[in-house]
């Protein structure tokens, strides 16, 4: 506890950063000056105190000094090898095949008639408890979701999908958001995520939460723009599924969704939901599938 000793502390911080999966830096409350965190736990503090110390001690940041530019700044590449030594040899999944971990997913369907809200609930449903989903495995994990309804239809829906008396189902209404940029709701959820240990991050719809507006949805480099955040959350090892609506038309998986083809283009997987052609039961729903993962069926 003097100016020697925090400079040891943030430089160990500093160096392990970049390698340690969390850093904390641990103040220790009623600390003699000069004294050390032996002197602590032979005094005012056990061992109890400082393990609810770490638990409430926010994750250490280093900081960027405002003279450091873009172009200094280092990056990491590593070899194919690295890769393949830090990724396991088979597809780890939330929902198996629909939600791989790290992986981003667009789920698309027509407004108000394919079922997006109530199929991505339904497997919220079933990944909270670890239970097979459509006859595949589940990763039980709590689950973050962004919702755009109002309380009134999202009551509905969670009443449909068993998860109202859910304490580790957690939603953020996008008016209780309203004002905050998008990438600090993202920002926000990838919190909420890393305290609750959740592994799931649904947005429904991207685009309203975004602030995409008119004919934004078919711009590039506003798609990309809205996507970055997300790509970033799920190379974070959680998986994130973007719910967007279809266009009119009844496209290809890959270019139904409405707008710019920049939305495929910045996923891992799409999946289409629509209702079948010709007469069926109004409940009968048919999943169109493309992406980078063998498991995804057609």
């Amino acid at each position: 506890n003097d100016e020697p000793g925090l400079k040891h502390a943030l430089s160990i911080a500093q160096s392990t950063h970049d390698e340690a999966r969390s850093v904390q830096v641990l103040y220790l409350p009623d600390i003699n000056e000069g004294g050390d965190v032996s002197d602590w736990l032979g005094g005012v503090g056990t061992v109890e105190d400082l393990i609810q110390l770490a638990s409430i001690t926010e994750e250490w940041v280093p900081e960027i000094p405002d003279s450091l530019s873009r172009n200094t700044h280092t990056l990491n590449f590593f070899t194919a090898a690295d890769i393949a030594a830090s990724t396991p040899v088979d597809t780890l999944y939330i929902a198996k095949p629909w939600v791989p971990e790290g992986a981003l997913v667009e789920f698309s369907g027509k407004i108000k008639q394919g079922g997006k809200t109530t199929w991505m609930m339904a497997m919220s449903r079933k990944v909270l408890d670890g239970l097979p989903f459509m006859g595949e495995p589940t990763i039980k994990t709590p689950v973050v979701y962004l919702t755009e309804q109002n309380r009134a239809s999202l009551r509905a829906a969670l009443s449909r999908a068993d998860l109202l008396n859910r304490e580790d189902f957690y939603i953020l209404p996008y008016k209780d958001a309203y004002g905050t940029s998008w990438p600090d709701v993202v920002e926000a959820a990838a919190q909420k995520c890393k305290e609750a240990g959740a592994r799931l991050l649904v947005v429904d719809t991207l685009p309203q939460w975004a602030g995409l507006r008119g004919t934004s949805e078919n711009d590039s480099g506003a798609a990309l723009e809205a996507l970055a955040p997300l790509q970033v959350v799920a190379g974070g090892g959680i998986g994130v599924v973007c719910i967007r609506h279809d266009g009119k038309s009844d496209r290809t998986v890959g270019d139904s969704g409405r707008g710019s083809s920049a939305w495929g283009g910045g996923v891992d997987s799409i999946i289409s939901i629509r209702r079948p052609e010709g007469n069926s039961s109004p409940t009968t729903r048919v999943l169109h599938c493309i992406g980078r993962f063998d498991e995804l069926p057609e």
